[in-house]
């Protein structure tokens, strides 16, 4: 008994949604600024999640000019938030916990609603700039809709369905791997433009200062030869 093939317009048509899908797919980028002064505790996003929905992406703290250490960050994933007016309840259970200078997260919502996610001090509360990205992973939901309408009348297009979504997932990681590390060149390429200023400033420093030990040679040699002596 033959096994019927999958036509090859229908799997064109699949692989061909899943690749536009993807080039205008985009993920939500920001630099948040974690100021004590301004705010004391921490600095939070709100996010509607739905029910099993992936969130995932990643954050880094962006060192300070002239200063390579690295301060590490609390950041938290909570909710769903509840309307009460008790503010413990209202924040819902932790979920998701890291403290680190930079880290990848992954967090998967296990019912609808809003989650919060926040930025506070780990150790010292001083000012920090901190690169963050994350993803819903909605895109996936709305490619698989999509491709419902075109294997509902062919059940054997099923599997390739399924494998549509499993390629939109993996790439997505690799948009997420690839926009952390654009990030990681832009600040490495942010902190060897700073040491090359202080390299040239401090070379400029030392040439103007053996200019003058120079001059000041010349002028002392000059000065002793143009001394006449009684005989």
């Amino acid at each position: 008994m033959r096994h019927r093939r999958p036509p090859a317009f229908p799997a064109l048509l699949i692989l061909l949604l899943t690749i536009t899908v993807t080039m205008f797919s985009r993920a939500a980028a920001w630099v948040v600024k974690l100021d004590p002064e301004v705010d004391p505790h921490s600095v939070c996003f709100l996010a509607d999640v739905g029910a099993g929905r992936e969130l995932q992406g990643f954050f880094e703290v962006i060192p300070d000019e002239g200063d390579e250490s690295v301060l590490p960050v609390d950041f938290a994933i909570s909710g769903p938030i509840v309307d009460t007016k008790d503010e413990a309840r209202s924040q819902g259970a932790q979920l998701v916990h890291k403290r680190e200078s930079s880290a990848p997260f992954v967090f998967q919502a296990p019912a609808s609603g809003v989650y919060e996610l926040c930025f506070g001090y780990a150790e010292e509360k001083r000012a920090r700039q901190i690169s963050f990205s994350y993803e819903f992973g909605k895109v996936e939901e709305e490619l698989s809709e999509l491709l419902e309408d075109v294997v509902k009348h062919d059940k054997h297009l099923e599997p390739l369905r399924l494998r549509a979504v499993s390629i939109m997932h993996e790439l997505r990681n690799a948009q997420m791997a690839q926009l952390r590390m654009k990030e990681r060149i832009r600040q490495n390429l942010r902190m060897l433009r700073a040491r090359q200023q202080r390299v040239a400033w401090a070379t400029l420093l030392e040439l103007m200062v053996v200019v003058a030990v120079s001059v000041l040679d010349v002028v002392f040699v000059k000065r002793k030869f143009d001394t006449r002596r009684p005989f």
